[in-house]
């Protein structure tokens, strides 16, 4: 099996054999952070990349001294809080290329430690790189490569932000392939990125790294270790490799530094780890018949079967019938984390099978979203009226600019302007963003008029333009529209240009200060009266419909408790804000069967939340539901932001669902629901921030085993859990079945305080208190985390409060051991931790399951009772398993049992909970 592919390759790199030629015109080779042109000792010439980035910042790294290595002695690294920032690289429409990015930490104090980040070509996420602390491949230069067809004259190389970090860029490489090389059996519409290229034979073992000028696509053929392919025999072939004249560009084959090698043998097999999210994998096998006794001809063939384990295992017949290099590749279906690949001679053959290289990509469909040519063409022309030139890329994929909202039709929806230091005209273009629902440009330097085009806008919802230098006259389209706002303009007027008063030289004097005097009280006279009148019209419209079915949007098909359901066109929706943001009378821009207002959760605008997290800058997590971002509110208070992603697994119903839990669940040991939002397609969900994260983060996360949980503070947070379950089950009306119980689900606050958290699939019971589609959301689907499922519930589909016992106690488990309910170690062997507590109670070896990172600085009897508590939860059947009640009891003894005087080691007595675990 493959192992240490990232070493392997960094160390090739390092000894590569140094060699000139003139480079092929069709490379390009980028140098990020360098600051000067050259060519490097393989003849290849490397470029800065000031012409295809503006931001960024150029930063020493190292490995400047090793020849042919040059261009990893710096990076760009991208300190900032944008989203992305792209590298716009001319192309050729319709040409394959391959494209190659090498990123280096090299220990570099700027990128932080740890850091993640993604790296994408136009609208596919290409690679994702992630540097702990004290990871071994800190000092190594991760090479990706990936072969896309281009459609357009560009291509966006994006680095995208990540939830630590700065991110960073060591180099990019671009070579043009011939037509027709790697094209997959369903056509050249896939991305496809490289998870190997090996060459094999003797070379291999000199460790000697075969590229540019030997390849004239420059492709890296990494040797492979006799270490991890033990079995072939190596035969290689001195003299010059004999090719036709049709052979040479144009044609997918290796170079003849990696064709004259091969492996020989009866059986070749090998295996390579996938990505979990690999589900098509495109591998290519290389066969040049070398071997000065073998003579092949179509009657006198080398002939093989080629096994491939994917999915489902598939076979193929062979026939090496000339001594003329030929390829053959496959694409397939996997399944699993693991490739396999067998080789075997077919009993006839007269010789054994041979192979000299291959090649496995990773293939996915190429995601061609991109936000509609007319917008982008127009934001470009925004872009340098305000000076914004340096966002770069695709205004909306695949991660937006901070500024930029787009709907589900590629259309651009939001400009987010507010506080960017603009200065000049409001651009007339912006009226041609036909989809405009919300822009704002408030607290900036913007002068000249309000551009009689926004008025074209048909969907435009709200406009905020307060607190600029903007003057002359508001259109009249745009007036006494709610969401409009145009405060803080001292020079902007109601009236229009054909008014004599806007003519008046002097408005301030004379009769036109008389007449505007008059206005202003006129117009205070009315408000007045509307505001009686709307009052008086409310009242009435309460009672007459007291009684009847609430109507609205999804929240408002919910009845239950704690919800006030409220719709109508006349529904003024700044009067239902939280006090969260008070002072900010902008409204969200939600049509009237949208608008609901909740007892205990206040109803917050897209404006808010992207005030909150900084849109939506820092991202601290990801789940089901969609990624979660750090946010704090205007009064300071620091909140876990939700956000619905479209195409999640969970969506529509669990909104509806945990809104509506929430609202009415209050306990300290249950995380608050402070607000959501409902706007534009997206349902948001507004939590009091965990500062200690996840209870599975304190067990064994990256940090674990520097900070180890004592075992009191084990035995509390167990508790804490309990009690916030126990309420969920006894002390609601109608009572929750969670569903989802599972260490990552239990969030700790600053105080060590353990919090139940994410109620997406939650459901009441009974069920008559759900709306019929919720119901039958979260009966007919089997929901939970695996690991954590109870089997009874897989058998029958219906879940009980004994779900979440038995949930909570696999949770009792990793608190005792210290690790996640399955593994599977080094060797393949799986860690199942139910099997080993069992194991470790009946063989009376507590020490044996325990974390050793306790350093048994605990009561072993407090121990042996969370185990006997947590067996006794994970009973096959629910009616032997204790209640949430009964399980806070337990804990609550061990704690005692933790506290009292008595250390006494040994084994006690076992509970008759514990005896049942053994019938």
């Amino acid at each position: 099996m493959m192992t240490s592919t990232a070493l392997l390759q960094a160390t090739l790199l390092l000894l590569c054999i140094i060699c000139s030629s003139a480079q092929s015109p069709n490379f390009l080779s980028i140098d990020c952070g360098a600051t000067i042109n050259y060519t490097d000792s393989k003849g290849i010439d490397w470029v800065t990349d000031d012409g295809y980035i503006s931001t960024g910042l150029n930063v020493e790294v190292g490995l400047s001294a090793v020849p042919g290595q040059e261009h990893y002695s710096t990076s760009r690294y991208f300190p900032d809080s944008r989203n992305k920032h792209c590298y716009v690289v001319p192309a050729v429409a319709r040409t394959t290329y391959l494209i190659r990015a090498v990123v280096l930490h090299g220990g570099a104090s700027v990128f932080g430690l740890p850091v993640k980040f993604s790296v994408t070509v136009n609208s596919n996420v290409w690679f994702t790189r992630s540097v702990t602390l004290n990871d071994p491949t800190v000092n190594t230069p991760v090479v990706s490569e990936c072969i896309i067809f281009s459609t357009k004259k560009t291509i966006d190389v994006c680095v995208v932000r990540g939830p630590d970090g700065t991110p960073y860029l060591s180099s990019l490489e671009f070579r043009v392939m011939p037509p027709g090389t790697y094209v997959t059996a369903e056509g050249a519409d896939k991305f496809m990125e490289n998870m190997w290229r090996m060459n094999t034979g003797p070379g291999a073992n000199d460790q000697v790294l075969v590229r540019y000028p030997d390849d004239q696509y420059d492709r890296f053929w990494f040797p492979a270790s006799p270490a991890d392919f033990p079995t072939p025999g190596l035969i290689s072939n001195t003299t010059a490799l004999q090719f036709p004249e049709t052979y040479g560009i144009g044609y997918n084959i290796p170079p003849e530094a990696v064709l004259k090698d091969a492996w020989e043998g009866p059986d070749l097999s090998w295996s390579w780890l996938v990505n979990s999210d690999t589900t098509r994998i495109y591998l290519s096998l290389y066969f040049q018949e070398i071997r000065k006794n073998v003579t092949v001809s179509t009657e006198n063939p080398v002939g093989i079967y080629i096994i491939i384990d994917g999915d489902p295992i598939t076979v193929f017949e062979y026939n090496i019938t000339e001594r003329f290099p030929r390829s053959v590749y496959y694409n397939l279906d996997v399944a699993g984390s693991q490739v396999n690949v067998t080789i075997l001679t077919q009993p006839w053959s007269q010789a054994d099978a041979i192979l000299n290289a291959m090649e496995l990509y990773d293939v996915r469909d190429i995601n061609t979203t991109y936000t509609l040519a007319k917008d982008v063409t127009t934001l470009q022309l925004v872009k340098e009226k305000f000076n914004l030139t340096s966002w770069t890329g695709d205004p909306c994929y695949p991660a937006s600019y901070n500024w930029v909202a787009c709907d589900g039709n590629n259309r651009i929806s939001i400009l987010f302007l507010s506080n960017m230091n603009l200065t000049g005209d409001i651009p007339s273009e912006i009226g041609d963003l036909a989809a405009l629902r919300e822009i704002y440009m408030d607290n900036n330097d913007l002068t000249g008029g309000i551009p009689t085009s926004l008025t074209l806008l048909a969907t435009l919802s709200t406009l905020s333009l307060d607190n600029n230098s903007l003057s002359g006259g508001i259109p009249t389209s745009l007036q006494n529209r709610n969401g409009f706002t145009f405060s803080g303009n001292p020079n902007l007027t109601l009236c229009q240009p054909t008014d004599a008063q806007c003519n008046n030289p002097d408005p301030g004097t004379g009769s036109s200060s008389s007449s505007n005097t008059g206005i202003i009280i006129g117009v205070v006279i009315g408000v007045i009266v509307a505001v009686i009148f709307a009052t008086g019209l409310t009242v009435y419209l309460v009672r007459k419909n007291k009684g009847k079915e609430p109507v609205g949007g999804a929240l408002a098909q919910y009845s239950g408790p704690g919800i006030a359901n409220l719709s109508g066109s006349s529904y003024d929706i700044a009067n239902s804000r939280s006090s969260v943001s008070a002072s900010d009378l902008s409204a969200p821009s939600l049509p009237p069967d949208r608008v609901h207002a909740f007892k205990a959760a206040g109803l917050m605008s897209m404006r808010e939340v992207l005030t909150a997290t900084r849109n939506h800058s820092k991202k601290i997590g990801e789940g089901g539901y969609g990624p979660v971002y750090y946010g704090k509110l205007p009064n300071g208070r620091e909140v876990a932001v939700k956000v619905n992603n479209i195409g999640a697994n969970q969506g529509s119903p669990e909104f509806v669902n945990e809104v509506a839990l929430l609202t009415r669940v209050h306990h300290r040991n249950l995380v608050s629901l402070l607000g959501f939002c409902e706007e534009n397609d997206e349902r948001i969900l507004v939590y009091e921030y965990q500062h200690n994260g996840t209870l599975s983060d304190l067990l064994y996360g990256p940090n674990a085993a520097a900070n180890p949980l004592n075992w009191r503070t084990r035995l509390d947070l167990a508790l804490n859990a309990a009690k916030g379950l126990e309420y969920l089950h006894i002390g609601c009306n109608p009572r929750i079945i969670h569903r989802d119980i599972k260490s990552s689900n239990i969030l700790i606050d600053d105080k060590m305080v353990a919090k139940v958290a994410d109620f997406g699939i939650s459901k009441s019971t009974p069920e008559q208190t759900m709306t019929v589609s919720a119901a039958a959301h979260v009966s007919n689907v089997i929901r939970g985390t695996p690991g954590y499922i109870d089997p009874e519930y897989l058998i029958t589909h219906v879940s009980s409060e004994m779900s979440d016992v038995f949930s909570f106690g696999v949770v009792l488990m990793e608190i005792v051991a210290g690790r996640p309910p399955f593994t599977i170690d080094d060797h393949g062997v799986p860690f199942i931790l139910q099997d080993m507590m069992r194991r470790s109670m009946v063989t009376n070896d507590i020490y044996s399951i325990v974390d050793p990172a306790l350093g048994g600085q605990f009561n072993p009897e407090s121990v042996w009772k969370m185990c006997d508590v947590a067996l006794a939860s994970v009973q096959r059947e629910g009616v032997n398993r204790p209640t949430m009640t009964e399980v806070v009891k337990g804990l609550t003894e061990a704690m005692e049992m933790e506290f009292s005087s008595s250390n006494t080691s040994g084994r006690r007595t076992m509970s008759s909970q514990l005896s049942r675990t053994q019938s």
